[in-house]
């Protein structure tokens, strides 16, 4: 299996607008994804933003077939060191085909900034079809541009753990690593660009 994903941002003085590109599968199966997205703050301490997605899914042998599904999300800072995060997707499903939708998902998450350093986030994922997937993750930041990270999430109890570095201010480098008791050891490996 594999997956690669490429984003950008642009904030503007109305907002901030993004793009993204998603693919993920190996040979005989891929669904991939471009989204366009805007979000703002509509107060010191409330954003929000919406997300248009096209999805494709192909099968070899079967064929292709694609849906129009869209994110709405929120974030609200309760306190200085809290916050609340909401993302409803496919509130109306999407038609893959005459038997298949896109899932409705609800995602709810909460972070805990504890200082300057040390912060932890829960947050629990319902899809329409599936059960219930809990997430726990704690970051450390033990030099101002090393970051780690530990992750579990409550499916077939996985863990996962990385580390970001940031060289210089406008480029970051993030490893991370997910173990899971049946398939293994799956990594992954990200950057960050900042242009202005």
């Amino acid at each position: 299996l594999y997956g690669v994903y490429v984003g950008g941002y642009l904030h503007s003085g109305i907002g901030g607008f993004g793009v993204d590109l998603y693919q993920y599968g190996w040979n005989d199966y891929t669904e991939s994804s471009i989204a366009l997205q805007y979000g703002r703050k509509f107060s010191e301490n409330l954003g929000a933003g919406i997300k248009f997605k096209y999805h494709q899914f192909q099968i070899n042998e079967y064929g292709e077939a694609s849906a129009i599904g869209i994110d709405l999300g929120a974030v609200q800072k309760i306190t200085k060191n809290f916050r609340v995060g909401l993302i409803i997707s496919n509130p109306f499903s999407g038609k893959i085909n005459e038997n298949e939708d896109l899932q409705s998902s609800l995602l709810v998450g909460f972070a805990y900034s504890f200082s300057g350093k040390l912060a932890a986030m829960v947050e629990f994922h319902k899809e329409e079809r599936d059960q219930l997937i809990g997430r726990l993750g704690i970051q450390y930041l033990p030099l101002e541009k090393l970051r780690l990270t530990i992750g579990y999430q409550s499916i077939e109890n996985q863990i996962s753990f990385g580390f970001g570095f940031k060289p210089i201010q406008s480029l970051a480098f993030n490893i991370a690593a997910t173990l899971h008791p049946i398939l293994g050891t799956s990594s992954a490996l990200g950057v960050e660009f900042t242009f202005i």
